[in-house]
């Protein structure tokens, strides 16, 4: 479990809540790359983090070394933190850089979803306004299932792009495969409304077995 992330962003009444489901490319696991994918070139997986370069080379010596079964399961439980991490991370990044709020998501083997408070600027309001979304009696099993059309708000899309993109380079400089596809080129998102839809969205991703993280301030 990664500790939970404090955010300074906290939405205004203007924000609109959205639920955000981006799935990993043909469902990879993010977790459990096998070991000859990891790559043992300690410069390779640097990042401006030294606590990050520290574990990134701990992963790099170990694989160097013979493992025996419990040794292999510890060192598959830390690839899977340290995979998990780089997620976590580069979602920070890319709400910070795109001022958006993270209320709360969950990183699964084969996806990432989250609550995120959009500021309601002009020319989102502007898209969404092109495919009208239904809020009312919202079933939460159904969230996330419309398609990427252009009711999707400019802001979210540019987020999700950076944060695509920034996270994949990481992922892939550790599974030492530069270049290779990590996440589907679509995601899937949906308007919130109402207080109640939000709390029960928050229990169910509570509910899965997965890295949780939350702004304690939401």
């Amino acid at each position: 479990m990664i500790k939970n992330s404090r955010l300074n962003n906290i939405p205004s009444v203007e924000a609109a809540l959205y639920y955000v489901q981006l799935k990993t490319h043909n469902s990879r696991s993010l977790f459990v790359p096998s070991a000859d994918h990891l790559s043992t070139n300690k410069t390779s997986t640097s990042s401006s983090n030294p606590l990050q370069n520290e574990q990134n080379d701990d992963l790099a010596d170990s694989l160097n070394s013979g493992l025996n079964n419990d040794q292999r399961e510890q060192q598959t439980q830390a690839t899977a933190l340290l995979l998990a991490q780089v997620v976590a991370d580069e979602i920070l990044v890319a709400a910070r850089h795109w001022e958006i709020a993270l209320d709360q998501w969950v990183i699964l083997p084969d996806e990432l979803q989250a609550l995120v408070y959009l500021p309601s600027h002009p020319d989102d309001l502007l898209a969404r306004s092109l495919t009208p979304v239904t809020t009312h009696r919202l079933d939460p099993r159904t969230v996330g299932k419309r398609k990427q059309g252009p009711g999707k708000p400019r802001a979210l899309t540019s987020f999700i792009a950076g944060f695509k993109a920034a996270s994949a380079k990481r992922i892939n400089l550790l599974r030492n495969q530069p270049g290779s596809p990590v996440w589907q080129r679509s995601y899937s998102e949906q308007l919130i409304d109402g207080e109640a839809l939000r709390n029960r969205l928050k229990n169910n991703l509570c509910g899965l077995n997965g890295a949780v993280m939350r702004s304690p301030d939401l």
